[in-house]
């Protein structure tokens, strides 16, 4: 959770050297003491993955040094354009300094990104959120359905990073073929690689939860859950897990929100009830900003919540009444009168 009171301390701590020169006097940290989130930075590599999306790779000193798996960050052309919300899908992957992120096109936002190429420049605001919590884990599940397995595939690499001898299985879902990403890096990270298309042009035709169930049935022993997708897909993993194998499930929710900063555009207030792995039990069900204590939630999440504050046309006015309630019950200085 960002605190600008730190900022100082941060910068004092900051990398040195060329390879983390910013893009312009605007990038990187220094773009933190004007209390402007996005820093200018420059793209330093692209790839195309299919017709509707690819993974760019961008200077980003700041995001790169706090930066961890399972966070996000807010993505814009300029000053003037609308935020895009996208997930780390990588840290140093083009050298020090940099990070990774994969973006499809959604909408009108995502199109204009896209058209980017290596050598030109957008504003990034990272990190966002909490990284996913991976102590204590020594065998796990990690499920990605279409661009979520970028975050699967990061996490995967956290994960590898603390514990070398951890038992990784990436279970990878998409419609077809085309939408199948970055199973190269999955396939270099971890034990074993599984691959669902809906339409079975491409590894075995079925969902995720086929390969899910497949695992759990036979009696493989695994400390946890996670999973980036659409949000059928995870209301499905979430209620295999919890309900029927009692396994805790880490999922990176991924509501549109503009601000990324909490208490300030409302837009992605969720419901959970937050799993504790020292006292393995779940706290009560409340509201909470994905922004700032996800957007990796392990524990259980309403996803018909979730659904009915994005599709709903009374939308916004159903998230001011959430974030109400969240704020009379964890108030903060700003709230306190």
């Amino acid at each position: 959770m960002r605190n600008y009171e730190l900022l100082p301390v941060a910068l004092e701590n900051a990398p040195k050297g060329d390879q983390f020169a910013p893009a312009d006097e605007h990038a990187g940290v220094w773009s933190y003491l004007s209390k402007d989130p996005c820093a200018n930075v420059r793209i330093v590599g692209d790839e195309e993955l299919s017709d509707v999306a690819k993974l760019f790779h961008v200077e980003h000193p700041w995001g790169a040094l706090y930066g961890k798996a399972g966070q996000c960050m807010n993505l814009r052309l300029n000053k003037e354009s609308k935020v895009v919300p996208a997930t780390f899908a990588g840290i140093g992957k083009k050298g020090p300094g940099t990070i990774s992120f994969l973006l499809q096109n959604a909408g009108p936002r995502s199109a204009e990104l896209l058209k980017l190429r290596q050598g030109d420049s957008l504003e990034v605001n990272a990190p966002i959120g909490q990284p996913t919590e991976l102590d204590g884990v020594n065998s796990a599940v990690l499920l990605g359905g279409g661009y979520g397995c970028a975050t699967s595939v990061c996490q995967a690499e956290a994960l590898r990073a603390l514990n070398p001898d951890a038992h990784i299985t990436i279970i990878i879902g998409a419609r077809t073929y085309e939408f199948v990403y970055l199973e190269n890096d999955a396939r270099k990270i971890a034990d074993e690689v599984m691959i669902y298309t809906d339409e079975g042009d491409y590894g075995t035709k079925g969902r995720v939860t086929d390969g899910l169930t497949k695992i759990l049935d036979a009696g493989t022993k695994v400390d946890r859950i996670f999973q980036t997708g659409p949000v059928a897909m995870m209301r499905a993993v979430q209620d295999l897990a919890i309900n029927k194998y009692n396994i805790p499930v880490d999922t990176s929710v991924n509501p549109p929100f503009e601000c990324g900063g909490g208490y300030i555009c409302d837009s992605c207030v969720i419901r959970a009830r937050f799993y504790d792995p020292e006292e393995k039990t779940y706290g009560d069900w409340r509201t909470a900003f994905a922004c700032q204590e996800g957007p990796s939630i392990l524990g259980e999440v309403d996803f018909s919540y979730e659904v009915k504050l994005v599709t709903e046309p009374d939308g916004f006015r159903q998230v001011d009444a959430a974030n109400l309630e969240h704020r009379q019950l964890y108030p903060t200085k700003e709230t306190q009168v």
